[in-house]
């Protein structure tokens, strides 16, 4: 069962074999100064999946993919018809308009949609979390094929990438072969957009190659450093996300600029006719760089820079989801209102703060304290106007086992919210306070949930929560998880599943303890 695996298995293996063909493509994007050539096509793919989204198809179903596939054949042909001798229109401007009026497309199509701002939030940032096995195997055969086809035309590929003048003069059909390179980029590039977004992609395709270029000069060496930096990258980011709860692909974005930094200094020095002094620059600009850094921050921190604000703010605008300024004596710390003392009179006071990040900061660490007697200082929180500071709450609540947040979690799951992950926090609680409610609206939401991310927990949570026995098959589809629990929670009649509180699952019929 993959339940059993680590969380960050599938998702590593994903990034890994993602990393190993984009780095070998993105060895040829450098090679033919097209950087942009991928951000571009995967531009094209958001505009396909954005088109069929506006006619009703998810982003995982296949309509999706074969529409997206079709955008970025199309995109494929045109790169691949106006790559001129000479350059008298250099390429990369093709690109950067291709771009561009994709971008435009998937924008204005997304208007016509009420959902479609999340829907564009998605296609960027991917789901590498949620990959199945199923897909990881569906993934690698694919990508080997891919992988087979440029191996078995390797020097033309290389030559037209490289050489395109001596190509031509050899007699090779450079648009035929150009159309060819680009279909299969562009057919890669629609597979790991559905797997992994827009930001991740463009990010394994250039930053390995740029890795490897800076080192190497043979191919091989250079797929070698690119694969390791952007395995290293895939371990960093994943465990950054696993650690402060953050987007995995933003996160391992940002692991490969530091990594990319790092190789870009180091290159520096060992080119530099003195490695030493360059080193000592280096070294220099480090200390001045991270010297600016605490002066912003300290700034921003300042009463000067919160004075600048409020001259500036329009008069009676507030910020959005700003609840009522609280007085400064309230505060208990000053200027300092951002650090939050670890006694629970400090996370007591720090809940009454004017920023949201405070006060969820300040639910979080009531939660750790393990106190009962907080409570009544965590209720009232469901009803904050942030949504962080709501879907803090009901975890804190739930973690402590208050019974008595049960009224307040079905009232507010009444309540129209423009956040879905709130609704989603209190049905979590209330489920694992046992209350049957809690999980029926869960699997609510894992059934007519907007947000596809929310889908997928609600229905990771509400499979996790039920006494259900192992699926008949393999890896199952959602909807074939979602009918099997329907079939189970039918089999509990009118009474309803009885919450075990020994195994903290719910078990069908009243029988028996919930199964490990």
């Amino acid at each position: 069962m993959t339940a059993d695996w680590p969380w960050y298995l599938l998702p590593l293996i994903t990034a890994f074999i993602l990393v190993t063909i984009h780095t070998y493509l993105g060895l040829h994007v450098i090679s033919r100064k097209v950087l942009f050539v991928d951000l571009a096509l995967a531009q094209i793919a958001a505009l396909g999946s954005t088109v069929a989204f506006l006619f009703g198809f998810e982003v995982a179903d296949p309509v999706t993919y074969y529409v997206s596939l079709l955008f970025t054949i199309v995109g494929a042909w045109v790169f691949s018809i106006t790559r001129m001798r000479g350059e008298r229109i250099p390429q990369e401007a093709i690109i950067g308009l291709a771009f561009a009026i994709a971008s435009a497309g998937s924008i204005l199509f997304s208007a016509e949609n009420p959902h479609g701002a999340e829907h564009l939030r998605d296609i960027m940032a991917g789901s590498i979390l949620f990959v199945t096995p199923s897909e990881i195997v569906r993934t690698t055969i694919f990508y080997g094929a891919i992988g087979l086809f440029h191996l078995l035309f390797y020097p033309k590929f290389i030559l037209i990438s490289t050489r395109p003048e001596e190509a031509a003069e050899r007699g090779l059909n450079v648009k035929m072969w150009d159309f060819l390179f680009y279909l299969s980029f562009a057919v890669v590039i629609t597979s790991s957009v559905r797997i992994a977004g827009v930001l991740l992609v463009f990010c394994l395709l250039v930053a390995p190659a740029v890795c490897g270029a800076l080192f190497a000069e043979r191919l091989v060496a250079r797929l070698l450093i690119g694969w390791a930096c952007g395995l290293l990258a895939a371990v960093g980011g994943l465990g950054l996300s696993g650690r402060y709860d953050w987007p995995p692909a933003p996160a391992i974005v940002c692991v490969f600029a530091g990594i990319l930094i790092g190789a870009g200094v180091t290159g520096h020095i060992r080119r530099a006719a003195r490695p030493g002094m360059a080193a000592v620059r280096a070294g220099a600009g480090a200390l001045l760089l991270t010297a600016l850094g605490f002066g912003l921050v300290g700034f921003l921190r300042s009463d000067l820079a919160r004075s600048l604000g409020a001259e500036r703010r329009p008069s009676g605008a507030r910020a959005v989801h700003s609840p009522p300024a609280v007085p400064e004596e309230a505060h208990g710390h000053g200027a300092e209102e951002h650090s939050i003392g670890g006694t629970l009179g400090d996370l007591r006071i720090a809940l009454r703060d004017e920023h949201s990040n405070v006060r969820a900061r300040a639910v979080e660490g009531l939660a750790a304290q393990q106190d009962r007697s907080v409570i009544p200082d965590l209720l009232p929180l469901l009803r904050d106007s942030a949504p962080a500071v709501q879907e803090a709450a009901a975890k804190a609540l739930s973690r402590l086992g208050a019974k008595e947040a049960v009224p307040e979690l079905i009232e507010g799951l009444s309540r129209p919210v423009e956040d879905e992950w709130v609704p989603l926090e209190f049905s979590k609680a209330l489920a694992e306070l046992g209350e049957v409610r809690g999980l029926d609206a869960l699997a609510l939401l894992a059934a007519a949930g907007e947000a596809r991310l929310v889908r997928e927990e609600a229905l990771r949570t509400v499979l996790g929560l039920s006494d259900l026995p192992p699926p008949a098959v393999p890896d199952p589809t959602p909807r074939e998880a979602l009918a099997r629990w329907n079939v189970w929670r039918a089999s509990s009649g009118a009474e309803g599943p009885r919450w075990d509180a020994v195994g903290r699952r719910f078990c069908a019929n009243g029988a028996g303890p919930s199964r490990k």
